[in-house]
């Protein structure tokens, strides 16, 4: 018997959105529930979430792409990730598993900090609960940016301190 899928057990990506839902207040299993209800329809009966749909459709941002590979061996990585959030663009990194699953993992791109020497970071929040503040300490795969426009106020970027004593 197949055991069933679960948000526990592979909804980092829906854990993502509901931490960026306009309005906020809603869990990732609420948003599931939606999400799959009448009318809206974004997850598939095998579990596959339509992120473009969800993000302009239900979320009303007015724009989502994906930064690929061969994008992302052509920029600089952590300074695109600053500028698109210094312009109010939100992003959702999608990594490298570190629990070995072939769909890898989502974690959400929470802002940039400062390590004690002065080195910038990206500071991510991992859906997992994982010990790893910061995106370099994962290997990157692609890069989900949206626009909210006018839904979601620019934040304030601004540099803060890296947890110390962090390992790869």
């Amino acid at each position: 018997m197949v055991p069933p899928i679960t948000i526990g057990g592979s909804g980092c990506l829906l854990t993502c959105l509901a931490m960026i839902a306009p309005g906020g207040g809603v869990t990732p299993g609420q948003l599931d529930t939606i999400l799959s209800g009448p009318g809206y329809e974004f997850i598939d009966d095998n579990g596959n979430l339509d992120v473009e749909g969800v993000v302009k459709d239900y979320f009303g941002f007015v724009s989502y792409f994906v930064y690929n590979q061969d994008l992302l061996s052509e920029i600089d990585i952590n300074e695109t990730i600053i500028d698109y959030m210094k312009s109010g663009f939100i992003m959702i990194a999608h990594v490298e598993s570190r629990t070995g699953s072939a769909a890898g993992h989502f974690i959400l791109i929470t802002g940039q900090g400062l390590d004690e020497l002065g080195f910038c970071h990206i500071l991510v929040a991992d859906p997992a609960g994982s010990s790893y503040p910061v995106l370099d300490q994962y290997v990157l795969n692609d890069l989900r940016i949206m626009y909210p426009g006018a839904a979601i106020t620019t934040p304030t970027i601004t540099p803060t301190p890296v947890p110390t004593g962090f390992t790869d």
